[in-house]
């Protein structure tokens, strides 16, 4: 599926199912980067792309924060944290839905500097453990530390063979 040049139009932001609407300011999706490892060669060294990703991490800037918000992030019971995405995409006459759901922990709030007149924005950054892209509700990518599961086209999961040898 070929996604055309588009224009983000809005999206929204929830944690732990608490809608957090228009508190959006922007955020950093996780980079899907593998693990490498630096060999030897006959004339040379060389990297070894290993089938592992790297940590993913995510990051959103929220412009309106509540005490609720603070408390879900810093509750140690929790397990996971739930952070879901949602916006348009605007692609001249069309919109596509997109949507990012993310589960894991908060490992960093950053408050916002104090500076006069600016809007106050504050930094939540969490490492995933699932992590999952949407485009008009169909997967383009999925990543599932607890099930294993890695898909970067959002349907083929490319360690199934592997375990299916253990």
């Amino acid at each position: 599926m070929r996604i055309e040049p588009q224009a983000l139009t809005g999206a929204n932001l929830t944690m732990n199912g608490i809608k957090c609407k228009g508190a959006l300011v922007e955020a950093d999706l996780p980079e899907h980067e593998f693990i490498t490892k630096e060999v030897a060669a006959s004339i040379g060294r060389k990297e070894m792309v290993l089938p592992t990703l790297k940590p993913q991490n995510l990051k959103v800037v929220v412009n309106a924060v509540d005490n609720k918000m603070f408390a879900l992030a810093f509750n140690p019971s929790l397990k996971r944290t739930l952070i879901a995405l949602e916006n348009n995409l605007s692609d001249n006459d069309k919109n596509t839905s997109y949507k990012v759901v993310a589960k894991g922990k908060i490992k960093k709030i950053t408050p916002s500097k104090i500076a006069m007149e600016e809007e106050i924005k504050v930094e939540i950054e969490m490492t995933c453990y699932a992590y999952h892209e949407l485009v008009d509700m169909k997967p383009v990518f999925s990543y599932d530390i607890d099930n294993e599961s890695l898909k970067p086209d959002g349907v083929t999961d490319i360690y199934a063979e592997i375990r299916s040898n253990i």
